[in-house]
């Protein structure tokens, strides 16, 4: 055994591995020679990695100017009762045997209530621009037991974006929050399954439900006057539900492909449409790629008019459709087919005119 002391200016040297460390540098560690048999231990992980694909779809909404939250478990049993309208049910809540209080005494079925005392909260401390992000677990009670769903909630409210000089005052709608919830699943992968539907027995005073192809993946919309008087907010709040689990299991309908960019021009025709008050732009689009799934790349929506010199009932949509070839320059009699084949399409079956 060594007995050495260390001088005292070598406030690094503490341990006996600092001492051998000490040893080797003097002595050299290119004179130490190399086993022939190294050893290692490889760590295997399950494929994807849930937390790798957390964290990066926090960064991005950290990159939209979000912060993420953490909220208790426990709740109050009174916002379902009062609030839960017809999807949340008191017979499903997970009750506390010895609640710390009234406001306790449960755990969550949604992240929405919790979300909502957050904003609450932030208003009355004069901080009421809010967007916020929570990844979560609710819990209920079912005839086979418990159960437990970890979700992803989105809130917005107040301003777009900071107060500065140079800044608008424009308050966040839900339009912006549709277009966060789809640079979300566009970062996923899954935006070229996604689907809406109108919004029906939720929490939520309007929207649409999401799905994956017919997997439901939640919900968004606004909250309703009478839970905003419940908590005190004074102000509108947009709110996106997602179930993380159902869009972690999607995941598997991903599939990357990598593709030359096109050396040929894009090509763009334009409809002015009159339509009925009832017909959506989905439907409009879900038809016309249709119709054509080779060099039609895009439909949009560029202008909306409602009011005068329209007949009651009606509505006019501009809509826009680019095409393009990989591989040749599009002739003007292979654009003219497809739009032709569009024109008849929505006619007959959207009961559309053109302008």
């Amino acid at each position: 055994n060594w007995l050495l002391e260390i001088p005292a200016y070598r406030v690094d040297v503490m341990r006996e591995v600092d001492v051998i460390e000490e040893i080797l540098r003097i002595f050299g560690f290119n004179n130490v020679p190399l086993p022939e048999k190294l050893n290692t231990t490889l760590t295997l992980s399950s494929k994807p990695n849930m937390e790798k694909i957390q964290a990066s779809i926090a960064e991005l909404l950290v990159g939209f100017g979000f912060s993420e939250t953490m909220n208790n478990s426990l709740t109050s049993s009174t916002y379902v009762e009062r609030l839960g309208g017809d999807t949340l049910k008191s017979e499903n809540n997970v009750a506390m045997l010895n609640p710390l209080s009234n406001e306790l005494d449960v755990m969550r079925q949604s992240l929405i209530f919790s979300a909502l005392e957050v904003v609450a909260h932030n208003q009355n401390r004069q901080n009421p621009d809010l967007k916020l992000v929570e990844f979560g677990k609710t819990y209920f009670k079912t005839t086979n037991g418990y159960a437990e769903n970890k979700r992803m909630l989105l809130v917005v409210t107040g301003k777009k974006s900071p107060e500065r000089w140079n800044s608008t005052k424009d308050k966040s709608n839900f339009f912006t929050l549709k277009g966060i919830v789809h640079a979300v699943l566009t970062r996923m992968g899954l935006i070229s399954f996604l689907s809406e539907k109108a919004l029906e027995n939720s929490v939520l005073a309007e929207g649409v439900s999401l799905y994956v192809l017919k997997q439901s993946i939640g919900q968004m919309g606004w909250i309703s006057n009478e839970a905003k008087k419940h908590f005190g907010i004074k102000q509108d709040v947009f709110v996106a539900d997602l179930d993380w689990d159902a869009l972690t299991n999607s995941l598997k309908l991903v599939k990357n492909k990598y593709n030359e960019i096109p050396k040929t021009f894009e090509v763009r025709r334009d409809f002015s449409l009159l339509l009925n008050k009832d017909v959506t732009f989905q439907s409009i689009e879900q038809l016309a790629k249709n119709c054509d799934k080779k060099i039609l790349k895009n439909v949009g929506l560029f202008d909306v008019y409602e009011g005068k010199n329209l007949d009651e009932g009606k509505k006019s949509y501009a809509v826009s459709f680019h095409f393009q070839d990989a591989e040749q320059t599009l002739k003007d009699d292979q654009v003219d087919k497809v739009m032709q084949k569009i024109r008849v399409e929505l006619e007959t079956k959207l009961g559309a005119e053109l302008r």
